[in-house]
């Protein structure tokens, strides 16, 4: 029985090399402004669509990440894809959809909590 294989996305490429640069370079201490926005230039090319992509859906988790203390960080990622060059003109958009996201995952929690059994 042979395994489907599901063709590379190229954009699901470049978005998981802007992730994790974003998040290696945000993480580091002290930070080299200069080599993280290189690198993320160099992952991205001309897709500043998904550098925004990036920033916005990041910018939208900002309650949780707050909360568990990964804001500084997520911040500080969100702020090298802009200046490496994301298209501002599709943050908003992008902003909108973390949210879409982080709400289904704040009711997704929900459920979980209400399904799981109760320690008595």
């Amino acid at each position: 029985m042979a395994i489907a294989r599901r063709k590379p996305d190229p954009d699901g490429i470049i978005r998981a090399g802007i992730a994790g640069t974003a998040s290696r370079h945000a993480s580091r201490d002290p930070l080299d402004v200069d080599a993280a926005l290189a690198e993320l230039r160099e992952i991205a090319g001309d897709r500043g669509d998904l550098l925004a992509e990036r920033a916005g859906v990041i910018l939208a988790f900002h309650d949780e990440d707050a909360r568990d203390g990964r804001w500084p960080s997520r911040a500080l990622q969100a702020a090298l894809c802009i200046a490496a060059g994301a298209d501002l003109t599709r943050l908003t958009e992008w902003i909108a959809e973390g949210q879409e996201r982080a709400e289904r995952v704040r009711r997704d929690e929900g459920h979980r909590r209400a399904d799981a059994p109760s320690a008595e």
